[in-house]
């Protein structure tokens, strides 16, 4: 493994300039939060009018994440399973939120960011092409079931094309009316590419949330990578995070690598990557996320940021 990481990191000239690698992720199960034991009910909360509530919805969970907008008060966070023998994902996803009655209250707002490997980045003038959306969507195996395709922004260059199962997408459509989906990566793109813009030199920033990897490039112009990767140990992930970075032409010596999500996961893969990279931090966690309530630590990383990224 060590002589496959010095090669990743040997000179070479760079690749793709500028351009974003096309996304094949997947969906898994963070780590760091904790299982729901007991449904979440709607006296958790005072006023439901006053909050906001965020959920990432994946292959096996939805992670919930509800903070109150006006005035403080201990945010509201779990991991919701789906039930293994579910006879579809959209029955999974129903089940879940009509078991926990809080999930149906009237929130003041309410954010729906779904992980799924059917995705694309693209120009947006790609991406607003319905026709050219739906050529492109043909690439993806037919899977099971019917899928409905979704675009939401990465940042001024960039966006975010998905396909969800149209079950689910039918699902939230007529639950959450008024809350389109976005995909992770929109949400993790539109709040790096501010901190990206700190400074001079490249910088890559990591989002650990279970086996899954999420990673964003940027050079000093803008978004140079980003994918979403399965790596369920620390060598897998050191792996494509070397390999990408080089891919990407950042330069060992001076680009700088952020690391979010899970703690645990973090702390054995940081000593690993600083035997390759000079400077390997923690990212910075954003105090003003959820009113600066230390349990916003434990929630799910994507949903903590969504309100800074307005």
């Amino acid at each position: 493994l060590q002589g496959t990481l010095r090669n990743l990191l040997r000179p070479g000239k760079r690749q793709f300039k500028n351009t974003v690698c096309p996304i094949s992720g997947n969906f898994f199960l963070p780590l760091h939060l904790k299982m729901a034991k007991a449904p979440l009910t709607k006296d958790l909360v005072d006023d439901a009018s006053l909050w906001r509530l965020s959920l990432l919805i994946g292959d096996g969970a939805v992670d919930v994440l509800a903070h109150k907008i006006v005035g403080d008060a201990p945010i509201v966070s779990a991991r919701l399973p789906f039930d293994p023998a579910a006879s579809s994902t959209a029955a999974a996803v129903e089940e879940v939120i009509y078991a926990n009655p809080l999930l149906l209250a009237p929130f003041g707002k309410t954010d729906i960011v779904v992980r799924t490997r059917r995705f694309f980045i693209l120009p947006p003038e790609v991406a607003g092409d319905p026709d050219a959306v739906e050529s492109l969507c043909e690439i993806f195996p037919p899977g099971d079931g019917q899928f409905t395709p979704y675009v939401s922004a990465l940042d001024s260059r960039n966006a975010v094309v998905f396909l969800l199962d149209k079950g689910v997408a039918n699902f939230l459509a007529r639950t959450y009316d008024s809350s389109a989906p976005r995909h992770v990566l929109s949400a993790l793109g539109q709040y790096f590419t501010h901190k990206s813009r700190l400074g001079n030199s490249s910088k890559m920033y990591v989002n650990l949330d279970g086996a899954s990897l999420d990673i964003l490039v940027y050079d000093n112009i803008g978004l140079v990578a980003a994918n979403t990767i399965e790596a369920p140990t620390a060598e897998n992930a050191a792996y494509f995070i070397l390999a990408i970075g080089r891919t990407a032409g950042l330069d060992p010596q001076t680009s700088e690598l952020m690391i979010a999500g899970d703690s645990d996961r973090r702390s054995s893969l940081t000593p690993m990557l600083r035997r390759f990279i000079n400077y390997v931090m923690p990212a910075i966690f954003p105090s003003a996320a959820c009113h600066g309530d230390p349990n916003a630590l434990k929630a799910s990383f994507p949903l903590v940021i969504l309100p800074l990224c307005e």
